[in-house]
């Protein structure tokens, strides 16, 4: 409907008729046309509206084939210039010009308007909402400004259906940026760049994102009690989101996601759950860009369905029942359809059922079959030589031990299976568009990107083009800085603390073993369980931690 009230006198008609807002307005996912059409024939005064119904079907048929596809709005530079081609074309002209007066109101997907939002900055327009020449005539858009700020909105979803989550993060710090944007639309953004980062699975460029989106704010006023405004600090807050508090308007779905993917990335599934169920649930009409953020939940959703079992399980006390748990974990990576967080888990429930399946094992009698630990060690340290630290661990699962063996090999193992981890976590994290990084080969050629992974390597960009290099073909300098390159990982987090221990445990197999206690002694200030471990194998070693 046009306006909600229900009058029945023809002065309360009138009135109610001028604070009809454009259908753009309230309807962004429509074509330009339909909205100009529907919006000259409603107009207030008869003078503005068709002057006959040849004009209004001229304005139909542009409607028509631009709803079909066989016809699109020429581009609109300047409300002078759709002037100047209104009197030199007639008729066409009138749809030019409903095309102006439509990007005056429909920017990007037009939730992000400052003007009738509930959620504005603590001064008004001048806190932030007056900020940017582009706009014109009291507060609205001017078209050429109008029309770069949806392009760039619409640029950014299609990027996120993509899963070009990097460049959509991008594409939305600029809009951020822009002094152009007002507020909200600019913080808005800014909160769609922190949920683009957390969509790739990059941790470190979410709080980067985070800690700009504050500053962003800051410098614009944006007041702490606007909708955005408090979202934004929940976000910049360490822990889980338990207040969550959406306006009814369609950028509820925006702050629904952004604290759902908070939740769920500190590990909080009771939390975010439910309010993936509400993203997906949640009404975004038919055509508008934010509908991605629906089937993105629905993702999640799907992934949670896939963890839940794995969950809760406690050890399993079967050697047998342990190794096809592990196998499942490793199908289930094969499943997942979001990144992060998942992944994540699915790795720390790998280390903790392969230090299950070596206590199982120990308890196993020996049987004749099994090889002697000594006859195997030198093929495990042929396998370590070559970066295969998977095979090495699973060659010591199952042999003969003399009892003086025991913690020997149960420090050879912990080892491998942590510098293994380490290798499949850079393998999974190099992002689509690769990582700018300095790499040395063993053989002393120098190569400047990661081009992607491949099971047991990575695709480098050298002078000589695309090459595979094998770990053990890599400096394991080079592998530590693409490590550091990627995750920039803080000790104060769990997740920051298992990627240095396994981290630690891949520099001192590689050789690099004051690197590795440099790193073991920071660690071991905040990770009393990680210094046990390390001053244990370290004593297995005669060595000192």
């Amino acid at each position: 409907p046009p306006f909600s009230e229900s009058v029945k006198s023809t002065r309360e008609v009138r009135k109610a008729k001028e604070s009809v807002l454009p259908l753009a307005q309230v309807a962004p996912w429509l074509k330009p046309e339909t909205c100009y059409m529907v919006d000259k024939a409603m107009a207030l005064r008869p003078e503005d509206r068709f002057a006959s119904y040849a004009k209004m079907e001229e304005a139909w048929t542009a409607a028509y084939q631009a709803v079909q596809g066989t016809g699109a709005a020429e581009p609109i530079h300047s409300r002078e210039r759709a002037q100047r081609r209104a009197k030199k074309k007639g008729g066409m002209g009138l749809i030019l010009l409903g095309m102006v007066a439509l990007l005056l109101v429909g920017v990007a997907t037009a939730v992000f308007l400052n003007k009738n939002d509930k959620d504005t900055s603590s001064s008004g327009a001048n806190a932030g909402g007056g900020v940017g020449g582009g706009s014109s005539d009291g507060g609205e858009y001017a078209p050429e400004i109008a029309a770069k700020i949806a392009r760039q909105f619409r640029v950014s979803h299609r990027m996120l259906r993509e899963e070009k989550y990097k460049q959509a993060k991008d594409v939305f710090m600029r809009l951020m940026n822009d002094k152009d944007v007002r507020e909200p639309a600019a913080s808005w953004a800014g909160v769609e760049a922190v949920i683009a980062t957390w969509l790739g699975g990059d941790s470190g460029e979410a709080r980067l994102a985070m800690a700009s989106l504050r500053q962003h704010m800051s410098a614009r006023r944006v007041s702490n009690h606007s909708s955005v405004g408090k979202l934004g600090e929940q976000l910049a807050r360490p822990g889980m989101i338990r207040d969550v508090t959406v306006e009814d308007n369609l950028m509820g779905v925006v702050h629904l996601m952004a604290a759902a993917l908070k939740n769920w990335e500190v590990g909080k599934w009771d939390l975010a759950v439910p309010l993936f169920e509400k993203v997906r649930s949640r009404h975004v009409p038919k055509g508008s860009p934010l509908r991605v953020y629906r089937e993105i939940a629905q993702r999640y959703l799907s992934d949670y369905e896939t963890l839940k079992p794995f969950a809760d399980k406690a050890p399993p006390e079967d050697l047998e029942k342990a190794e096809q748990q592990l196998s499942g974990l490793t199908e289930v990576l094969g499943k997942l359809k979001t990144r992060g967080r998942a992944r994540f888990h699915v790795r720390v429930w790998q280390i903790r059922l392969a230090r299950t399946i070596k206590d199982l094992r120990q308890k196993i009698n020996a049987v004749d079959k099994r090889p002697q630990y000594a006859a195997v060690m030198p093929k495990f340290r042929e396998l370590v030589a070559r970066s295969k630290f998977g095979e090495a661990s699973a060659l010591l699962q199952d042999v003969k031990l003399e009892d003086y063996e025991v913690d020997e090999r149960d420090a050879w193992v912990y080892l491998a299976d942590s510098a293994s981890a380490f290798l499949g976590g850079i393998e999974e994290g190099i992002p689509e568009n690769g990582v700018p990084v300095n790499i040395k080969s063993v053989k002393g050629k120098t190569y400047q990107r990661v081009l992607g992974s491949k099971p047991g390597g990575l695709r480098l960009q050298g002078a000589d083009g695309e090459q595979f290099l094998t770990w053990a073909q890599i400096e394991p300098a080079s592998v530590i800085a693409i490590y550091q390159k990627l995750f920039q990982q803080k000790l104060t987090t769990m997740e920051g603390q298992l990627r240095t221990e396994q981290a630690v445990c891949y520099a001192w197999l590689t050789g690099m073993g004051e690197k590795a206690k440099l790193a073991a002694r920071k660690l071991s200030r905040v990770n009393k369980n990680f210094k046990k471990r390390w001053a244990r194998t370290m004593r297995t070693f005669h060595d000192t931690p």
